[in-house]
């Protein structure tokens, strides 16, 4: 998988990718973004992601870090759709992070919001924390990320290190 994003980021200077497997998780791939998601690089950052999702059957979840991303095109916001679609066919979970307010509008207009989550960092919480279960409504405290089951419905679920349910 690592050489997929080197031989992507040796052809395209002006938008690097990188991709953080999360240890305390397993299934959860953060692909962090630098640059600006163009018409002309758009088609090679979907095929990379496709292939990826496409060749790792543990995949569960995906987060898509934009924090250094200074424009996305509506033809990058057409390429996170069809990822969309490919997560929603593997029963994949997939967001966005650390979006930031010129990219929020861009996604927000051509109404991708409607179709992915996306996670603002004031929103973001920390640990620990308590949650109230989504199977039985029990409320159970959260130490860090990672999978937890809980003591009275035995319904399992997990965090990253957003806080994010995945």
């Amino acid at each position: 998988m690592i050489s997929l994003f080197e031989r992507f980021n040796t052809t395209h200077s002006n938008l690097q990718l990188q991709g953080i497997d999360n240890e305390e998780i397993p299934g959860k791939l953060t692909v962090c973004i630098e640059g600006s998601i163009e018409t002309y690089n758009s088609d090679a950052f979907q095929d990379v992601i496709t292939t990826i999702i496409k060749n790792n059957a543990e995949l569960k979840s995906i987060i898509f870090d934009l924090l250094n991303v200074s424009y996305i095109s509506s033809t990058a916001v057409g390429a996170f759709i069809r990822l969309i679609k490919l997560t929603q066919e593997k029963r994949i979970d997939m967001s966005l992070v650390n979006v930031n307010n010129k990219i929020k509008s861009v996604i927000q207009v051509l109404g991708f919001a409607n179709y992915v989550k996306i996670v603002d960092v004031e929103d973001t919480k920390k640990f620990p924390m308590i949650i109230q279960c989504q199977g039985c409504g029990e409320k159970i405290k959260i130490e860090k990320a990672g999978e937890y089951k809980c003591p009275h419905c035995k319904k399992v679920f997990s965090f990253d290190e957003y806080g994010v349910t995945m």
